[in-house]
């Protein structure tokens, strides 16, 4: 039973490090999300901004046009920007992944082990139990006898 006691804080341990590191992956694939619908938005306002621009091409001037294109260079940089951000993002996920596997793995691993530990002390357990029990029927019986 000490080794079981023993073993009980490592146990715990292992999962709350699975924990957090399950949360760490719930809040990295949140930014994705985020930032995968930030993507989507700059892209939308990117092809709306450029039909617009040529919609209204032969009525801008000279300055109208080149702050429009400008506006555009800028949106497109952006988008180039929030793909390297959401690549970034999803390196990152990966990681997080990794090491949450490992975390799940390494809990199981002790879990395991402090259950089997604990079906062998229970099982000891039960068997001087039965002992003890055939000894008091044993002595019974020769009192009884006697």
């Amino acid at each position: 039973m000490k080794r079981i006691k023993r073993l009980k804080p490592v146990v715990e341990y292992t999962a709350e490090n699975e924990a957090e590191a399950a949360k760490a992956l719930k809040n990295l694939s949140e930014k994705i999300s985020a930032a995968q619908a930030h993507l989507e938005e700059l892209r939308h306002l990117q092809v709306q901004y450029a039909a617009r621009l040529h919609q209204q091409n032969q009525n801008l001037s000279g300055l109208q046009l080149s702050e429009y294109q400008a506006f555009l260079a800028k949106l497109g940089n952006g988008i180039k920007d929030q793909e390297a951000h959401l690549v970034q993002l999803r390196q990152d996920f990966a990681a997080a992944q990794q090491r949450w596997r490992q975390a799940y793995c390494r809990h199981k691993g002790v879990q395991k082990v402090h259950d089997n530990l604990l079906k062998r002390s229970l099982a000891l357990t039960d068997r001087a139990l039965q002992r003890e029990m055939d000894d008091l029927s044993g002595r019974k019986k020769r009192s009884r006898s006697s």
